[in-house]
């Protein structure tokens, strides 16, 4: 009269497991392993929470295949009159605060980037080499012969009759003397004079004297 449905229905269940039990049923088959889940999960859900509030340690009595009925039946007397646990409140946990949104960077515009005008095209150039110039090498004066000038000399000198001892004196006695003439000159014609003057004066001309004395070799004469 004071019990509700699912409590009735608990006791009734506990009493059925104890029959199974006496009668050696097969708890392993489907019928007893779905009456022991609708049991436990459903019907007598109230009594286990009371179990574990009031005697946590009486819990194992359920952890079997075959539980002490009377046992729990004692636990049952004392829930009948205490009445069932309230089932714990949990507390709702709040709903985590979405994050604040973090400014959005701008966005650089894409930069259009004109394709580069193909180049244009560029004729060959034909180089035409410069036409190669034949430099002439520069005449090599051949060096005045030195026993040849002084042969003048002395030829000179002898027929001057002046003295045959250096050519320094020959050559001093030629420049600051005054030139005879073909008729003063004894022993010597006026051709062979003139060709003694040419040849010493083609050794000395204007602007290349100074080269050619250069190339003279030097002598103590």
């Amino acid at each position: 009269e004071t019990m509700n449905r699912r409590d009735a229905h608990c006791e009734a269940g506990l009493y059925k497991e104890k029959a199974h039990q006496d009668f050696g049923f097969n708890k392993h088959a489907a019928l007893r392993v779905k009456f022991r889940q609708t049991l436990e999960w459903h019907w007598c859900s109230d009594f286990k929470r009371y179990i574990k509030a009031r005697a946590p340690e009486r819990m194992a009595l359920w952890k079997t295949l075959n539980p002490d009925v009377p046992a729990l039946l004692a636990i049952f007397a004392d829930y009948v009159v205490e009445g069932p646990v309230a089932p714990v409140a949990m507390a709702p946990v709040p709903e985590p605060k979405p994050a604040p949104a973090m400014p959005a960077e701008p966005v650089a515009q894409p930069v259009t980037v004109a394709p580069a005008p193909a180049p244009e095209p560029v004729a060959p150039v034909v180089v035409i080499a410069p036409p190669s110039a034949v430099v002439a090498a520069p005449a090599v004066e051949e060096p005045v012969a030195e026993d040849h000038l002084v042969s003048l000399f002395d030829t000179l000198a002898d027929l001057f009759g002046g003295a045959t001892d250096t050519a320094t004196d020959a050559a001093t006695e030629a420049t600051a003397a005054p030139v005879p003439t073909p008729e003063t000159a004894p022993g010597a014609s006026g051709d062979e004079i003139g060709a003694w003057f040419s040849e010493i004066a083609s050794l000395f001309e204007p602007g290349e004297a100074a080269a050619r004395a250069r190339t003279l070799p030097a002598s103590p004469r």
